[in-house]
């Protein structure tokens, strides 16, 4: 009985192991061998900015005297055309008398000239003295003509646009008073737009120029374009505390957008 019992056993172990093998062989698995490459992995740095005017496209316009504002036909964010009135501004008392001196020194000049010429025609002069006249007169004239190139001929001066463009900066208002070389306002070039972005501190050591950039408009539905970092800054930004970067916006898709308004960029990252 005991032998009987120990060959059941055995003979159920058999079987059992002969059972799984058969169902092993019947469930079969399809098993596929790949080779391990390093590769870095793709990520996407998201960051948030506006559009800007381009820094290299902004034209200051400065004044070239004294005077008093009498009028200002330009508003902060107007567009405006080459030769438009800007303002107008009344010339200083000082500044015309510069003009009134230096229109009296030639004359002066002019007929010492002359007189120096009859001297020596007369041989009561040299050449020498007839040089020296002359030169004086050309000194004269010169100065005359600078300060007509500041216009400080005019009584009432009006300041026109020198280009096509948008006011970003207007630092006067009618009735200021100003001196001579003041920066009066700004012009950026309306197709010479920038997104200026903000970027995490932490996030500059993994961008660098040149770097593919996609950016979408908040307000403008389906607005994307393609660029690339062109400037990545190295210190922080006190007012946003990020880091600015800027991209340029190609001029065929600036139409639509306006300065101040908000975007979004996406920047593919390669992270090793």
């Amino acid at each position: 009985m005991k032998h009987s019992l120990m060959l059941f056993c055995v003979l159920l172990v058999y079987f059992g192991i002969a059972g799984g093998m058969a169902r092993a062989e019947d469930s079969s698995v399809l098993v596929q061998e790949s080779k391990v490459v390093r590769q870095p992995v793709s990520e996407t740095l998201t960051v948030y900015g506006q559009v800007w005017a381009d820094p290299d496209a902004v034209l200051t316009v400065s004044l070239s005297h004294a005077g008093l504002i009498t009028h200002v036909a330009a508003r902060l964010g107007q567009r405006v055309k080459r030769g438009q009135a800007l303002f107008e501004l009344a010339i200083s008392p000082e500044a015309y008398k510069q003009y009134l001196e230096a229109r009296s020194a030639v004359d002066y000049a002019r007929r010492e000239l002359n007189r120096q010429r009859q001297m020596f025609d007369g041989q009561l002069a040299v050449k020498a003295q007839v040089d020296a006249a002359r030169k004086a007169l050309e000194d004269a004239r010169a100065g005359l003509q600078s300060l007509m190139a500041q216009k400080q001929n005019k009584v009432l001066e009006t300041v026109s646009s020198p280009t096509d463009g948008i006011v970003t900066q207007l630092a006067l208002k009618q009735g200021d008073r100003v001196q001579g070389g003041t920066a009066a306002l700004a012009i950026a070039s309306g197709n010479r737009l920038i997104a200026l972005l903000g970027v995490e501190p932490e996030d500059i050591n993994l961008l660098q120029p040149g770097t593919p950039v996609l950016i979408s408009s908040v307000f403008v539905q389906g607005y994307k374009v393609e660029s690339h970092l062109r400037e990545i800054h190295a210190m922080i930004n006190p007012a946003t505390h990020l880091v600015d970067a800027l991209v340029p916006i190609p001029e065929d898709q600036t139409d639509h957008l306006v300065l101040g308004s908000r975007l979004t960029a996406e920047i593919p990252l390669n992270i090793h």
